[in-house]
């Protein structure tokens, strides 16, 4: 038996429902990734990789909302995740939590006088002293 089996079940009209009005902020590649709902709640779309890896045993948005939580008690400005639904027909979780105020550091280097990109790689070290390490590291994941 595996997590996924504990995470509610979205049905296919609930999904339309949810997502109905949401503004695509991004793809993976045809694929929806992540939504914005008018409410301002994101809707992470995370999904299987294959038939067998370590996600069937420790699914993806659980490892998320595990490490968010560990970041909000270091004193981080982390996503708040609210749900965790399975939508079998797309054979994904979808992951919500309101959306963080700010702007990307991707959106701030466009802006003159933007010293973000530059403060970057410290920032990065300094988490990396503090032993938290990310696969999935990009300018579009930092916030300032």
């Amino acid at each position: 038996m595996t997590i996924l089996n504990k995470s509610p079940i979205i049905t296919p009209a609930a999904y339309q429902t949810l997502t109905a009005n949401c503004r695509q902020l991004q793809m993976r590649g045809e694929k929806p990734y992540i939504l914005l709902t008018p409410e301002n709640i994101i809707i992470k779309h995370i999904y299987r990789r294959g038939l067998w890896s370590s996600s069937t045993f420790w699914p993806y948005p659980f490892r998320f909302k595990r490490n968010a939580e560990r970041l909000k008690k270091m004193g981080f400005t982390v996503p708040e995740v609210k749900q965790i639904f399975f939508f079998p027909e797309k054979n994904c979780h979808l992951v919500l939590y309101p959306f963080l105020q700010g702007k990307t550091i991707h959106a701030s280097v466009r802006e003159e006088n933007s010293d973000a990109f530059k403060r970057l790689p410290a920032f990065i070290a300094n988490l990396h002293q503090q032993g938290i390490f990310f696969r999935d590291l990009h300018i579009q994941n930092f916030i300032v």
